[in-house]
């Protein structure tokens, strides 16, 4: 079996059996120079930039330079984020070849490490690094159908990894916050940026003041839930994503009302919401008598109801600006009014000027009445 070209001799190629949607295929594991391989311009993610730039372009495709622009402009591919890591921790996921070299899975990576080469100092000794990956090439006998195969598993086959629980991966950070570590250190160690480090924080502060609460037994000097250590964790694990919500929404006001706090933990335990809108009013709520009674009742539609008396109150008052705004620009427009078009108006003109604010005034008072 033939050893592809284009692999490097060091360290030695492997032949090898891997499955791809359940069918074997022999293919060679090793490493290439990143200038050996073309990335893929036909790849479905630049789908619609190829277009755009065939337009611009005489219908021409790009070059590799301009498709690592395309993408490098795009956020959407993540490049820089993806660049990182793999200064960091290298090219962790080979790359995959046809025999002939031509690019079958690893766009993404292969225009990163381009990106990354172009940024780095021509004199940093990791630049020869960055120029090797690693690839897997499928042996010659591999056919075109069996490429194809490659590329629907890659895209299409689910990875089955799961990343652990946002709860899970809080604690890690926080654990690093209370061992003395400041949020640079932090966020440089697990590849956060400082604001997420600052959120988590924020986030944990809240849970930990849950667990404490929901793990006091209730007596008549102190509130709480009596649950378990676990019990607790897990229901902020579920939760997570609704303290994420009052810590963006009133962090502050949870600090500052106990009593809020400790309704809103009841709200946690009592599974009150079912949305992230519905936990962004709950604040709100708890400072008006008439939807707080609302969400402090048994109702299991109440966080909805409240959510969707906030969103009418928040469509009234707009109304009610808006017509308040073109009644100033009416009057506007008539204190404007030219005596050469004042002139003009007729007897007809005042008179329904006349009647209208009589039947404005008649609705205004008779609305004002029924509140």
């Amino acid at each position: 079996m033939t050893t592809p070209k284009i692999m490097l001799t060091n360290p030695a190629p492997r032949n090898e059996q891997r499955y791809f949607r359940g069918k074997p295929l022999s293919v060679w594991t090793g490493k290439v120079r990143i200038e050996d391989v073309r990335g893929w311009v036909d790849n479905p993610r630049l789908d619609l930039h190829l277009k755009t730039f065939r337009e611009a372009h005489a219908n021409r495709d790009p070059e590799q330079d301009e498709i690592l622009s395309i993408m490098t402009a795009d956020k959407n591919f993540k490049l820089s984020q993806l660049v990182t890591d793999i200064r960091e921790n290298g090219v962790r996921t080979p790359i995959i070849l046809s025999h002939a070299g031509v690019l079958l899975d690893g766009n993404r990576r292969f225009f990163a490490v381009k990106k990354l080469i172009s940024e780095t100092n021509a004199a940093d000794p990791k630049l020869d690094d960055y120029k090797v990956i690693p690839v897997i090439v499928l042996s010659e006998n591999c056919t075109e159908s069996d490429e194809k195969l490659v590329l629907w598993h890659e895209n299409f086959y689910p990875a089955l990894k799961e990343t652990w629980p946002d709860f899970v991966l809080a604690t890690y950070v926080s654990d690093r916050l209370e061992e003395g570590d400041d949020e640079k250190t932090v966020a440089a160690t697990f590849g956060w940026s400082r604001p997420k480090v600052r959120e988590t924080k924020k986030i944990m502060e809240l849970i930990k003041d849950f667990i404490e609460f929901a793990t006091t037994e209730p007596t008549g000097e102190s509130d709480g839930l009596g649950l378990s250590e676990n019990e607790a964790e897990a229901l902020a694990s579920n939760a997570y994503q609704f303290f994420n919500e009052a810590q963006k929404s009133f962090y502050d006001k949870m600090f500052a009302d106990y009593d809020f706090k400790i309704q809103f933990f009841n709200w946690i335990h009592e599974g009150k919401f079912s949305s992230f809108p519905q936990v962004r009013v709950a604040g709100q709520a708890w400072d008006d008598d008439k939807l707080r009674k609302i969400l402090k009742s048994d109702d299991p539609e109440a966080a909805a109801r409240v959510l969707a008396e906030v969103q009418y109150r928040k469509v009234v008052k707009q109304d009610t600006a808006d017509a308040s705004q073109k009644i100033t620009e009416f009057e506007k427009y008539l204190s404007d009014m030219k005596a050469v078009q004042l002139a003009s108006l007729t007897a007809d003109d005042i008179d329904k000027l006349e009647s209208i604010l009589k039947k404005v005034k008649q609705m205004a008072e008779a609305g004002r009445k029924a509140q």
